[in-house]
């Protein structure tokens, strides 16, 4: 009994093995079965899903072609590098940020809900039902060998969905209306703006070609310009070697960067003798960065608004279109406006001798060991010793010279004989700058022939005859001597003092005496400031003409009015010495210009405006103010009121005796 019972144990573990090891079989079959239908669902959704199928083309699409009835006309768009071009309905560069635009907003579609070609047939339905046989918006893109269209219909009937048919997969979207946020982009809106679409930095040479004659190609003006990579300056390479305007050749390659189409022409109204390509006005080439553009301009013609314009097309592109002729006729003279106006060039700080010449004058300026400036004159020949110069007058010589500036250019590549005609034989004035022995620099003025306002300039082996402002270079070089004398006429030693001054009018026989003073014997107010600038009297400056006491107007009043004269103390180790010292006054000609001589040194000149400052108080034929000569000012008298009798004001009595 207790092996049948141990028996039917054993039976009974056995078949429960069994039926537990079909369980786990049946668990993992059905494991297996739900893994492998949802992997097939999800790689069916995969399939099917929207934003998967656009973004696989748009990630690395070449090309895209849209079309429908939001549209005028059919563009085709082609990506080539990183850049996008039209190719139909005309050839231009595409606006690659607007293309982007459209891209990206291809790739936020995304579908709300979807059924498939088959499940409309089995509705009873059709395309048509959705706006789709006709529809707004049809997207052609292309991946290389991968391609898909994308078809857009009619919105929901909220108005907030649109429909949406991918063809290849024959599946119908129902997507958010993000197309329709704003109009889509026509034609105008796609194409690049600017005519050259290089950048203005990359561009290190400009080349142009001008028509200057209407029947020929042999009237042709050719320019280049390149840029110097050393410094970046740029410089003509043709048809004359010579420096540019650096800051406005880089503006005009700015401008000619940003020019814009103003309109495209229809290619079934081109005439290509009305167009005038075959014997262009102009062509613009822009090089940069190993590419180039080149601009072609043909005739110009008059819009309604009766501005200038001119037909246009790139070398590169059969398109044409029209262009402000604004932008583009500077060129007709860009050889001489591009050119650099400043053309003298040389070391200030290696300038130790200046020679000033004309007819009159020759003055030679030189610079002392210690880095003091002397004036000599070599003619007219005198016997008076170097003097010394004043070193703001020379520094600011040479950087006018330096600075000086063209009006234009009178022409190029003169020969001997063209300058002896112009006078350059016998110059205006010559100005020549010496390095110690070495030349540096040698330039001749002689008149214009056509302008008096101007002066011709020729700089010794110069390839040009320069124009510039007479009256403004006749101001800044000035060949009299005097003009570079030291403003300082004389400055006392720190050890002499002033003991006596007088200031004189001539004019008045009684009473001449405007200011008296004695050291010693003077109890009143110190002529302190007066005192303190006739210790070093500085002039404005010189005037050539000689001191005459008796010299008069021409209304026969005398001119020097006024005479100063102040005593000086001077101690020395063998006892005190006294040294007087005159100078003369004329009237005040304007409110900062008076005259004044040293009849020692028989100069006349302009006094300083602190020295006048300083005299002022005492010849002036006008009453100071207390609070301009810093004292308290006077308390006015009060004013009587008036009597006021039947509506008509009468005067007080006081008032009437004062009037009478």
């Amino acid at each position: 009994m207790g092996k049948l019972n141990s028996l039917l144990k054993k039976t009974m573990i056995q078949k429960f093995k069994i039926t537990l090891i079909l369980l786990v079989l049946n668990a993992l079959a059905l494991l297996v079965l739900f893994f492998l239908s949802n992997a097939q669902f999800k790689s069916l959704h995969f399939q099917n899903n929207l934003a998967t199928n656009i973004t696989s083309i748009t990630d690395g699409i070449n090309s895209m072609h849209i079309s429908g009835s939001v549209i005028s006309e059919p563009i085709y768009l082609n990506k080539e590098g990183l850049n996008w071009s039209i190719k139909s309905p005309i050839q231009w560069p595409a606006n690659n940020f607007t293309v982007n635009q459209i891209i990206h907003q291809l790739n936020l579609l995304k579908e709300t809900s979807q059924f498939s070609f088959k499940e409309l047939i089995q509705t009873n339905q059709s395309l048509s039902d959705y706006g789709l046989d006709e529809p707004s918006l049809v997207f052609e893109i292309k991946k290389t060998d991968q391609e898909l269209k994308i078809i857009i219909g009619n919105t929901t009937a909220l108005g907030n969905k649109l429909y949406l048919y991918l063809p290849q997969k024959e599946m119908v979207y129902i997507v958010s209306n993000n197309l329709y946020d704003t109009p889509f982009p026509e034609l105008d809106n796609l194409k690049q703006k600017q005519i050259i679409n290089i950048p203005s930095f990359e561009i290190d040479a400009l080349n142009y070609q001008v028509r200057t004659s209407d029947t020929s190609n042999r009237g042709l003006l050719s320019v280049r310009i390149e840029k110097r990579e050393n410094d970046n300056t740029w410089y003509f390479k043709s048809p004359l070697k010579t420096q540019a305007d650096s800051g406005l050749v880089l503006k005009t390659i700015k401008e000619l960067t940003s020019a814009r189409v103003k309109k495209f022409l229809p290619p079934e109204i081109l005439d290509s003798e009305m167009l005038g390509f075959d014997n262009p006005s102009m062509k613009l080439t822009l090089e940069g960065n190993k590419r180039r553009a080149t601009l072609i301009l043909g005739n110009t013609f008059l819009d309604q608004t009766n501005h200038k314009n001119y037909y246009a097309k790139l070398e590169s592109n059969d398109s044409v279109f029209t262009v402000n002729s604004k932008s583009f006729d500077r060129f007709i003279e860009a050889d001489k406006a591009l050119r650099e106006k400043n053309f003298v060039n040389f070391l200030t700080n290696k300038t130790t001798t200046i020679d000033i010449t004309n007819t009159q004058f020759q003055t030679k300026l030189q610079q002392l060991e210690n880095g003091a400036w002397q004036s000599l004159v070599l003619y007219p020949v005198n016997k008076n010793p170097p003097s010394k110069a004043d070193q703001v007058t020379i520094n600011d010589f040479l950087d006018q010279l330096r600075n000086l500036r063209a009006v234009d250019f009178f022409s190029d590549n003169p020969k001997n004989e063209d300058l002896h005609s112009l006078g350059f034989n016998q110059p205006i004035i010559s100005i020549a700058l010496f390095n110690k022995e070495t030349p540096m620099l040698s330039l001749s003025a002689a008149p214009h022939p056509q302008d008096r306002s101007l002066l011709l300039i020729h700089l010794k082996n110069g390839s040009t005859i320069y124009s510039v402002e007479k009256a403004l270079f006749l101001k800044k070089f000035v060949p009299n001597p005097l003009h570079y004398k030291d403003r300082l006429i004389e400055k006392l030693p720190l050890s002499a003092e002033i003991i006596g001054l007088e200031i004189e009018d001539i004019s008045q026989k009684s009473s001449p005496y405007l200011l008296n003073y004695r050291k010693d014997e003077s109890p009143g107010k110190i002529p302190e400031e007066l005192l303190e600038v006739l210790k070093k009297i500085t002039v404005r400056r010189y005037l050539e003409r000689p001191f005459n006491q008796e010299e008069r107007d021409d209304d026969g009043n005398i001119i020097w009015r006024y005479r100063l004269t102040f005593k000086i103390l001077l101690p020395g180790d063998r006892g005190n010495k006294t040294e007087n010292r005159v100078y003369y006054i004329g009237n005040r000609i304007t409110g900062s210009i008076q005259l004044g001589a040293d009849p020692k040194q028989n100069l006349v000149f302009e006094f300083s405006p602190k020295f006048l400052q300083a005299l002022y108080p005492y010849i002036s034929e006008f009453k100071l103010t207390p609070e301009s000569l810093n004292e308290a000012p006077e308390y006015p008298q009060a004013v009587e009121p008036l009597n006021l009798k039947s509506g008509t004001n009468k005067l007080s009595k006081n008032q009437a005796a004062k009037d009478k």
